[in-house]
């Protein structure tokens, strides 16, 4: 089978809206109070209208630490799936002691995801907003759109590109899939 780029997309604060405690983000895993990135649905509805393969990982410590509900969390992925119109999810639900392969910094679930619909990650990009989805991008050998909300951490490796929204995002997305202002 051939193989082909995908983008993989972080979920909170790069799909869906995070809070933002004294310069950290922290998920809101109530799915009363979803609400989508400004541009991110318009994101991947373009990218899916011109046959881009999209994926979201995500790192959900909170369910291991007891905050929040698998069932709650998952019910939130299915409604992202659906309205970004991803082909697959995959979510480490560690805590950083856990040492797990698939948590982010580490490139497990890109990897997981890749091998399971061929995608050839040198063709791929990953879209975050903190240091770990970088680094995860990075270690799997993907490109990387750093998406810049200023919050109180460092980057510890260079992006490919560095923006400061989704919109900003999907611009580069679809020059690196190029994909016309029609949509071709």
């Amino acid at each position: 089978m051939t193989s082909h780029g995908a983008v993989f997309f972080d979920r909170d604060g790069v799909l869906i809206e995070t809070l933002v405690e004294d310069g950290a983000p922290i998920a809101d895993n109530n799915v009363d109070s979803l609400s989508f990135i400004p541009g991110a649905v318009e994101v991947c509805e373009s990218l899916a209208d011109a046959n881009i393969t999209m994926f979201m990982i995500t790192n959900q410590p909170d369910i291991s630490r007891g905050k929040v509900l698998l069932r709650d969390v998952s019910e939130i992925n299915d409604v992202v799936k659906k309205t970004c119109r991803l082909v697959d999810t995959a979510m480490c639900v560690h805590d950083n002691d856990a040492n797990c392969s698939c948590r982010k910094p580490k490139p497990g679930m890109i990897l997981e995801l890749s091998a399971k619909h061929h995608i050839d990650l040198g063709r791929s990009v990953v879209v975050g907003d903190r240091w770990r989805d970088i680094d995860a991008g990075a270690n799997a050998g993907c490109m990387t759109i750093f998406i810049d909300y200023g919050y109180n951490e460092t980057l510890r490796t260079q992006p490919t590109w560095k923006v400061s929204t989704m919109s900003q995002a999907g611009l580069i997305l679809r020059k690196h899939f190029g994909i016309d202002e029609r949509g071709e």
